[in-house]
C-alpha cells in the first residue's frame, strides 16, 4: 500500500512539474479568426490554440490543460458577449409592451437551456471513452468546441458587438 502511494505521488509530481513547464497561447486562435474576419469560416478557429500547445506534450495530462485553457478563453467571450447583450440587446424590446418585449428574457431562456445542453452533451462525450483515460480530454474538447460556436454564433447574430 506504501508503494502504491509513494508511486501516486511521484506520478503527480511529475506531472506537475510537466504542466508547469507548459505554455498556452492564445495567439494561433486569434490569428485564424483576424485571417477569417467577418466573412470567413471563423468555427474553424476553435482549438487551433489548444493543438499547437498539445504538440509540447501528448499526455493525457497535458492534453487536458491544453484543452482547458482554450475552453477558459472560450468561456469568458461567451460571458462577455451574454453581459454585452443583456446590457444592450434587450433595451429596445424593453421599452415595447407585451408581448413584444421578450428578447432581454428570451436570451436568458436560450442561455440556461444551451448550458444544460452543452454540459449534458459533454457529459455523454466523456462515456464513450469508458472511463478511460482518454474521457478527460475527450469532455474538455467537446466544452471547447460547443463553447467557443456558442460564443461566435452570438457574435454572427449581432448580440455583444
Amino acid at each position: 500500500m506504501k508503494t502504491i502511494l509513494i508511486a501516486g505521488l511521484a506520478l503527480g509530481l511529475s506531472a506537475g512539474a510537466a504542466l508547469a513547464e507548459m505554455r498556452f497561447d492564445i495567439s494561433p486562435t486569434l490569428d485564424c479568426l483576424a485571417t477569417q474576419g467577418d466573412e470567413g469560416d471563423r468555427m474553424s478557429c476553435i482549438g487551433i490554440a489548444a493543438g499547437a500547445c498539445m504538440g509540447t506534450d501528448e499526455t493525457t495530462v497535458g492534453m487536458g490543460y491544453c484543452l482547458e485553457q482554450e475552453w477558459m478563453y472560450w468561456d469568458d467571450r461567451w460571458t462577455a458577449v451574454c453581459t454585452a447583450a443583456r446590457a444592450g440587446g434587450g433595451a429596445p424590446a424593453r421599452d415595447l409592451a407585451p408581448p413584444l418585449n421578450v428578447q432581454e428574457q428570451s436570451l436568458k431562456e436560450m442561455q440556461r437551456a444551451w448550458i444544460a445542453f452543452r454540459d449534458a452533451r459533454c457529459n455523454w462525450e466523456a462515456t464513450l471513452w469508458m472511463g478511460g483515460t482518454g474521457s478527460g480530454p475527450a469532455q474538455l474538447a467537446c466544452l471547447m468546441q460547443e463553447t467557443g460556436r456558442q460564443a461566435l454564433t452570438l457574435q454572427i447574430l449581432g448580440l455583444g458587438q
